[in-house]
C-alpha cells in the first residue's frame, strides 16, 4: 500500500527571538512588581511610630500644659518657654486664642480648637498657591505602609466675583521610597475629564497614563483622592470631625504652646476619645500648628487599641515641611508640557 507522508504546516508565528524578547520583558516587569513590596517595607530609618499615651491634665483640658517628655519617634520637640506668654513673641498667631483665661473660654473642650481651625481657614483665603515637601504614612486595608516623601505644588481654586479664574491644581513628584522615587502626578480640576496624569518611576514610566482619581489603581496606596490634598481639606476635615464628635460623646483636649517641629515655633493640640463610641474614627489625634504660618503642618491620627491596654495603631500621618506660601505658581506649573517634567 502506498503511503503518503503528510507534513503538518507549522502555524505562522513570530520568530523565536521575538518570543524570547517578549518573555524577557514580562519577566522583568514581574520582577519589578514583586520587589515593590520589599522596597516599600519600613527600613531601619523608617521605624513604625509608637502612639503615645494620653496624659491626664487638670481642668480645663484646653489650658496650656507642662508636659515634660514624649515617647520614641515623635517628631515634635518640647522646648523651654522663653516668655510668660507665647502671644508676646508671636502676636499674630491664631493659637493665641488658646491663652485666653479659662473663665472666658467655652465649656466644651473642643470649642477652642474648632475656633482656631476656623481662623486657619480664614488665613488660607489670602493664599493663592504654595509648595511643600509632604511626608505621609497611611494604613490601607489594615496594613501600615512605608513613609512616602513627595514634593508638592498646589494652587487653590481662585474666584473673581463668583466666577472661577483658576481651578484647583496639583503637581506631585515622589522622592521616597526607592520604589516610587521619580513618580510624577498632575491633576487639574475639570481637565482631561477630571483624570490624573501619572508617570511612574523608572521602566514602568515609559508611557504616562490617565487614571480616574477614585479608581482602584489610583487609590491602591492612598486613603483619599487627590482633591483632598492640602491645607484646605486638612482643616475642613478637622472642623467636620470636631463638630461631629461634640455630638457623639466625651473628648479630652490637651494643648502645649511650647513645641517645635523642624525648629519652627509651633503649638500642639492633642484630641483624645478615652472610650470608644460608634462614630468616632480615631482614638487620638495630634495637630501641630505653625505659629508664624498660622496653618497646621502636622496631623496624625491613631485608632483605638485592638485589645484592652494595648497601644493605639497609627492610621494616618501627614507632615508639611519647607512650606512656601508665597510660591507664586503660574499656569505652566500645571501643564504637561512643562520642560521640567517628564510626562
Amino acid at each position: 500500500m502506498n503511503r503518503t507522508e503528510i507534513i503538518l504546516k507549522e502555524p505562522d508565528t513570530p520568530p523565536k527571538k521575538l518570543w524570547l524578547a517578549l518573555g524577557s520583558f514580562f519577566f522583568l516587569a514581574a520582577a519589578i512588581l514583586a520587589t515593590r513590596g520589599y522596597l516599600d517595607a519600613p527600613g531601619p530609618t523608617e521605624p513604625i511610630p509608637d502612639a503615645e499615651i494620653v496624659s491626664q491634665t487638670p481642668e480645663p483640658r484646653f489650658a496650656p500644659t507642662t508636659q515634660q517628655g514624649r515617647s520614641g519617634n515623635a517628631i515634635v520637640v518640647l522646648v523651654e518657654p522663653t516668655a510668660d506668654r507665647k502671644a508676646d513673641l508671636y502676636p499674630n498667631a491664631i493659637t493665641n486664642y488658646l491663652e485666653a483665661p479659662s473663665s472666658t473660654l467655652p465649656t466644651d473642650p473642643l470649642d477652642p480648637a474648632l475656633h482656631v481651625a476656623r481662623l486657619g481657614l480664614e488665613r488660607l483665603k489670602l493664599i493663592q498657591s504654595y509648595t511643600a515637601k509632604i511626608t505621609k504614612r497611611e494604613r490601607i486595608s489594615g496594613k501600615l505602609g512605608a513613609s512616602e516623601i513627595l514634593n508638592a505644588k498646589i494652587r487653590r481654586p481662585m474666584f473673581n466675583e463668583g466666577k472661577a479664574t483658576a481651578p484647583f491644581s496639583v503637581y506631585l513628584k515622589f522622592a521616597h521610597p526607592r520604589s516610587v522615587a521619580g513618580r510624577e502626578v498632575l491633576w487639574v480640576e475639570g481637565r482631561e475629564n477630571n483624570k490624573l496624569l501619572v508617570r511612574e518611576a523608572g521602566f514602568l514610566g515609559l508611557i504616562p497614563i490617565f487614571l480616574d482619581p477614585e479608581s482602584k489603581l489610583a487609590m491602591s496606596d492612598s486613603r483619599y483622592p487627590i482633591w483632598e490634598i492640602g491645607f484646605d481639606s486638612l482643616i475642613e476635615k478637622m472642623i467636620e470631625k470636631g463638630e461631629r464628635d461634640q455630638k457623639i460623646g466625651r473628648s479630652t483636649v490637651e494643648v502645649n504652646r511650647w513645641v517645635e517641629l523642624d525648629q519652627r515655633p509651633c503649638t500642639e493640640i492633642v484630641i483624645a476619645h478615652p472610650e470608644f463610641q460608634e462614630g468616632f474614627d480615631f482614638h487620638r489625634a495630634e495637630i501641630v500648628i505653625d505659629d508664624e504660618l498660622n496653618i497646621p503642618i502636622h496631623y496624625a491620627a491613631y485608632d483605638f487599641p485592638e485589645t484592652p491596654g494595648g497601644k493605639p495603631r497609627l492610621l494616618e500621618q501627614y507632615t508639611y515641611r519647607e512650606v512656601d506660601l508665597d510660591a507664586n505658581l503660574t499656569e505652566e506649573d500645571f501643564q504637561r508640557s512643562n520642560p521640567n517634567y517628564s510626562f
